[in-house]
């Protein structure tokens, strides 16, 4: 439990897993309520965070939980798995019937324009109200008799009660609820029919999301946004809310007397209120997850998903330029450099819905496409790095596709291209130089990971057989960085080094938490990033941590090496200098921010 106000956390530990939460003042006492797996229902002292009651619902995992509070009475009713509906009283937990309600896929709580506070229980065609006060409980007439229901929310505009509805094809409506009459026209932009994936809902247990109402606003979350629409037109009601609410949990709430929205990602590792009748003005930065950074001549650009791209100061995290908002959606791959007092970049994008394998250059300090965009690929440009050839620098480009291709950096014709052998999805991608060569060792599903010269481009590519199944995180001089799955966990946590002639070098580095970055300072200090959120500095040799632990908030997206052998990582949609790993450790905004550029 955090304090908004001071930030500070309350915590108390619980064996079973929580997979929801909700609250009750019942008449001055503040109760949580926790549901479970295995179908339990528990009730803690909101001040101290200690147990109380627990109730057994009937074996199910408890999906969704709503409290009613109707003068000093208070009530939760819970829906598990297989959208059973039961109810029980606050705080004795005393179990009250609900005639007519038994299976239901949407399930909220509200307060109606004149005071009482109800429970809505919908399904296929139905869409039930309860009122505790009354001791009834009533079937609402819809606009659709055949609508499938899978989420609901009350709201007041104007002091008329609505109600909003999402359907199975995430089409939304909303109605009046004493007439059934539509109050707007229906919202089709979450259809399920989408055109580019942008509007595609975010459900915590589905694709369905819960909806949230405030002062006339609907919140609808997707992956990476938070939509806001206007209840009484449809329309768009303001821009969507971006930055650390990647598949976000939204609810309504009332805070100092003002009506805010509460927005929770676990992903981004953060809860947040926001005042949607206010103006919202933000330091330059990323809005959406970064993606990739790139470090070289003295600065840090970093990408994020929405295709914004931003060029700092390596030393004191200064802007260089303004913010490039690039459009590209989906930005994944990144090179950065400097031509004479100019900084440019070269992004690629790989979005799952619209296809796009352009070779995209930009000058950053202008904020202009730096030449026509290349075409790459006919689908998606995935690996991209810049690479120093005795010709001059380069630009190398990959896939999908059997070829590496060498594109000249300013003037943006093809150099040359490299055939690969590789028939299946690449999984790695990373780029080097051994000894006075320059080369891209490439990992893939079925051959095993490969290097492939860039000197000489007919000349034949050498292979580490041992690192099949691995995927390439990371390659410095002669020695290229591997990540393997273990048998019996989840995702892969072991790293692995392997040498020119592919030779094992230094134990496997083992960890709980799936590898998710890796960044080379130097052989052999290594940095590895998990997805607990860790990432150490690793002798790869002996095995060993050179440094205590760096601990971030969120699993960090990638890693890069300053020119000192600073670690710059990229977590959520910040991006940050560490200085020194002995000192620094991350816990959220405000600790140790001086040690870092963010």
């Amino acid at each position: 439990m955090i304090d908004l106000l001071t930030g500070r956390a309350h915590e108390h530990s619980c064996a079973q897993e929580i997979l929801n939460l909700s609250f009750a003042a019942t008449a001055g006492e503040p109760i949580l309520i926790s549901g479970h797996r295995g179908g339990q229902l528990r009730t803690w002292d909101a001040v101290t965070v200690s147990p109380r009651t627990m109730v057994d619902t009937g074996g199910r995992d408890v999906e969704e939980l709503c409290v009613v509070e109707s003068g000093l009475e208070a009530y939760v009713a819970s829906r598990n798995v297989d959208g059973q509906i039961r109810c029980w009283q606050l705080p004795t937990c005393d179990e009250i019937e609900l005639p007519g309600v038994g299976v239901a896929s949407a399930l909220c709580s509200g307060r109606l324009a004149d005071g009482r506070s109800v429970l809505l229980v919908g399904d296929d065609g139905h869409l039930l109200l309860w009122d505790p006060a009354a001791a009834a409980l009533s079937d609402l007439k819809l606009p659709n008799p055949g609508m499938r229901i899978r989420g609901a929310v009350l709201s007041t505009p104007g002091g008329r009660d609505h109600v909003t509805v999402i359907d199975d094809s995430h089409k939304i409506i909303t109605f009046q609820l004493a007439t059934g009459l539509m109050a707007a026209p229906p919202l089709t932009a979450h259809s399920a029919r989408r055109p580019d994936g942008l509007m595609e809902t975010h459900g915590a247990t589905g694709p369905h999301p819960k909806l949230a109402a405030v002062s006339g606003t609907l919140a609808v979350p997707t992956p990476w946004r938070v939509h806001l629409w206007d209840l009484a037109s449809s329309q768009q009601a303001a821009p969507p809310l971006t930055g650390p609410v990647a598949y976000s949990q939204v609810q309504g709430t009332v805070w100092q007397g003002r009506n805010l929205l509460l927005t929770g990602s676990a992903y981004d590792g953060t809860v947040a209120l926001w005042d949607l009748g206010g103006h919202h003005v933000h330091d330059p930065g990323h809005s959406q997850r970064v993606s990739s950074i790139s470090v070289s001549d003295g600065m840090v650009v970093s990408a994020d998903l929405g295709g914004t791209v931003l060029a700092r100061d390596a030393e004191n995290g200064e802007l260089l330029a303004a913010p490039l908002a690039t459009g590209v959606e989906s930005t994944h791959a990144l090179a950065a450099w400097r031509e004479k007092s100019d900084v440019m970049a070269a992004t690629g994008a790989r979005s799952d819905y619209v296809p796009d394998g352009q070779l995209r250059r930009w000058n950053l300090t202008t904020g202009q496409p730096a030449g026509p965009p290349i075409k790459a690929h006919s689908r998606a440009l995935h690996h991209l790095a810049r690479v120093a050839l005795s010709e001059g620098p380069a630009l190398v480009s990959y896939g999908p596709g059997p070829v590496i291709k060498i594109w000249h950096p300013r003037e943006g014709n093809l150099i040359a291209e490299v055939e690969t052998s590789i028939s299946s999805k690449v999984t790695g991608f990373a780029a080097a130089i051994m000894g006075e060569r320059p080369y891209v060792a490439i990992s893939s599903y079925r051959q095993p990971l490969t290097r492939y010269y860039l000197d000489d481009p007919g000349s034949p590519p050498t292979t580490v057989p041992g690192a099949a199944q691995g995927v390439i995180l990371d390659a410095v001089g002669q020695y290229v960085v591997t990540a393997h799955s273990n048998e019996g966990s989840r995702g892969r946590t072991i790293v692995r080094f392997w040498d020119a002639l592919g030779n094992r070098v230094g134990p496997d580095l083992c960890g709980i938490a799936e590898v998710t970055a890796v960044a080379a300072s130097g052989w052999p200090a290594i940095y590895v990033g998990r997805a607990d959120g860790s990432v150490a500095l690793i002798d790869a040799e002996k095995g060993a941590d050179l440094a205590p632990r760096l601990t971030l908030p969120i699993r960090p997206r990638a890693l890069a090496v300053a020119d000192d052998g600073d670690l710059v990582v990229a977590f959520g949609s910040d991006v940050a200098r560490v200085r020194t790993l002995s000192s620094l450790s991350i816990e959220g905004e405000g600790s140790q921010a001086s040690n870092s550029t963010t």
